[in-house]
C-alpha cells in the first residue's frame, strides 16, 4: 500500500486485468481511416482484411480462418510476450512466421541484450524468423 506495508492474499483463481488494449502502429495500411474508432482503439472493423490484433479468442478464430483461406505467411509486429505468443501461434497454424521487433533484441522489457540474444536463437530454432533493430513504415 502508500504507506509501505504488505498483505498476503489468498485465492483460488487469479485474474490479472492490466486494463491494456492492443497498439496498431499509425502506419499507413494498418487502419482505415473512414472506420476508425476513437473509443475502441483495436476496433476490428478499424482494420483492412489480413490485419489482425492477437487479445481475444476471436482474434485468434479470425487468424485461423484467414489461415483456413489460404494465407501462407504472417508478419507479428512486437517481440514481447504478447508478439511471441501470437507468432508461436501463427507458426502452429503452419504459416511462415515473422517477428519484427523494434528494439535491437527480444523482450527488450523484461531482458537484458545477452537474454534477448538467447531468446532470439531459441525462438529462431523453431523456423520463426526474427528481425531487430526494424521500423514499420
Amino acid at each position: 500500500d502508500a504507506a509501505g506495508k504488505s498483505a498476503r492474499l489468498s485465492y483460488d483463481a487469479l485474474v490479472l486485468a492490466t486494463g491494456s488494449f492492443c497498439f496498431v502502429p499509425p502506419t499507413p495500411g494498418m487502419t482505415l481511416p473512414e472506420k476508425r474508432n476513437l473509443q475502441w482503439p483495436d476496433d476490428p472493423a478499424s482494420r483492412p482484411e489480413g490485419v489482425f490484433v492477437y487479445r481475444t479468442i476471436e482474434d485468434l478464430e479470425s487468424l485461423i480462418a484467414a489461415a483456413g483461406r489460404g494465407a501462407k505467411k504472417a508478419a507479428v509486429i512486437g517481440g514481447g510476450l504478447l508478439g511471441l505468443e501470437a507468432a508461436k501461434a501463427v507458426y502452429d497454424l503452419k504459416l511462415e512466421s515473422h517477428v519484427l521487433e523494434m528494439a535491437p533484441y527480444l523482450m527488450p522489457t523484461q531482458l537484458n541484450e545477452a537474454g534477448g540474444s538467447a531468446l532470439t536463437k531459441k525462438i529462431e530454432a523453431l523456423d520463426i524468423q526474427v528481425h531487430c533493430g526494424v521500423k514499420i513504415q
